[in-house]
């Protein structure tokens, strides 16, 4: 009888050790959200060169909804800091091995997306070079949520 007793007692710990805090669901797999934050605009007519700290100005692309969120939280007037906050529409497009971005019907540019890095470049666009456009380099950030 105490056999008994002690084999079922070690098979009850066994079997709680292996099932508690072991689940592996889909539900455990960290989250994460992508932002793109504008860091850097250089080019125009003047040939500014304006710096933009992380959190100043953010964009987030839905690509399930073709919407592209802006959140610009710059107050210096006197730099280029692109589009002002709210919800624009966006698409993109290849044309001969060049990619270019359209946000809410205008084409803005050439696009180029790195793993860190995406540049808007509004001195190439779909229907030829052009001059004295602005450069966007924007830096990514993941973050867990």
């Amino acid at each position: 009888m105490k056999t008994y007793k002690t084999i079922l007692l070690i098979s009850l710990i066994l079997f709680l050790n292996c099932s508690l805090g072991n689940d592996t669901s889909a539900n455990d797999v960290p989250k994460t959200n992508t932002t793109w934050h504008l860091v850097q605009t250089t080019g125009g007519i003047e040939g500014v060169n304006d710096q933009f700290e992380l959190g100043t100005i953010v964009w987030t692309f839905y690509d399930n909804t073709g919407n592209l969120i802006i959140d610009n939280q710059n107050t210096d007037a006197n730099k280029e800091d692109f589009l002002d906050s709210g919800t624009y529409t966006f698409s993109l497009a290849t044309i001969e091995g060049q990619n270019f971005i359209t946000i809410d019907g205008t084409e803005y540019g050439e696009i180029t997306i790195g793993a860190i890095e995406f540049i808007i470049d509004e001195n190439t666009k779909s229907t030829g070079d052009g001059a004295d456009g602005f450069i966007y380099t924007f830096e990514k950030v993941v973050e867990e949520i």
